[in-house]
Formats: C-alpha cells, sequence, structure tokens
C-alpha cells in the first residue's frame, strides 16, 4: 500500500462523494424554468376589444405577446411562472386606417380568422406603458384565465 489509501478504493469514495453531491444537491429531471398559458377575454369599458394586443412582462425581463381576437379572445403561450405586469396595446393607427377603407367587407387576418366586423374597440393608451398600467397577474404551471377589464 503506498499511501492512506490504495487507488481502488479512492476511486471509490471519489464516486460515492459525487454521487451523494447530486442527491443532496436535488438532482431532478424537468427542474428548469417552468411556464404556463394565460387565456382570457379583454373588456373595455363593458365592451369587447376586437383587436390589439396583450403582453406579459416577467420578472426576469421575459416578455409573451398574444393577439386579442375579433371575439376579445386572447391566448398567450410559455408565459414564465411568477408575477407578471400585463400592458394591452388598442388597434395601431394602420388598423384603424386599413378597417376605415375595408369597412363593407371583413377581411382573414394570417390565421385565417376573419377580422373585426364593426369599429374597432379603442383602448385607454395608459394600459400599453407597463409603468401605468397598472395590470398584474401570477401566472401558475399550466392552464391560467385571466380576463381583463379595462375602463375608457
Amino acid at each position: 500500500m503506498d499511501g492512506f489509501l490504495s487507488s481502488r478504493p479512492r476511486i471509490l469514495l471519489t464516486g460515492l462523494l459525487v454521487l451523494g453531491l447530486f442527491v443532496l444537491g436535488g438532482c431532478k429531471s424537468g427542474s428548469g424554468p417552468q411556464s404556463g398559458t394565460v387565456k382570457g377575454t379583454v373588456k373595455t369599458g363593458g365592451t369587447l376589444a376586437n383587436s390589439g394586443q396583450v403582453t406579459f412582462h416577467g420578472a426576469n425581463g421575459t416578455t409573451r405577446t398574444a393577439k386579442i381576437g375579433s371575439n376579445g379572445e386572447y391566448s398567450a403561450l410559455d408565459v414564465p411562472v411568477g408575477d407578471a405586469k400585463v400592458t394591452v396595446t388598442g388597434p395601431t393607427p394602420d388598423e384603424i386606417a386599413i378597417q376605415k377603407r375595408l369597412a363593407s367587407a371583413p377581411v382573414k387576418d394570417e390565421t385565417g380568422t376573419a377580422g373585426p366586423s364593426g369599429p374597432l374597440v379603442p383602448i385607454n393608451a395608459k394600459y400599453a406603458d407597463v409603468a401605468k398600467s397598472g395590470l398584474s397577474f401570477t401566472v401558475k404551471a399550466g392552464e391560467n384565465t385571466n380576463d381583463i377589464a379595462l375602463d375608457k
């Protein structure tokens, strides 16, 4: 024996120490960041929004945006779990101009869904500012519902 431990027991001891570190460290598969899907409707002054988008601003700096459909519904995918600030933007000036030109016939968007058939519902600009919107939501893993009611 040359030294305190021969090489075979030393290798065995090192392997057990490494295995112990994994066990004590809570080595779990799938323990990475979790996310959820957030679905809901947007109303402004009691009227369903029919254009615009909802954005979730996570505490870690990530954002997830969902388009508001002509029926006021949105669905944001892969939103990080935790507290998020929420912003809602209304129809853009371009959308309003296009809608005025094509008011006689609804146009299908890139998803094949017919766009708003009535006038676009405006959304107060304060809801587009993350510092002023006053909207927040706690996202949990899996399916979430967040119906948003805005003032005019």
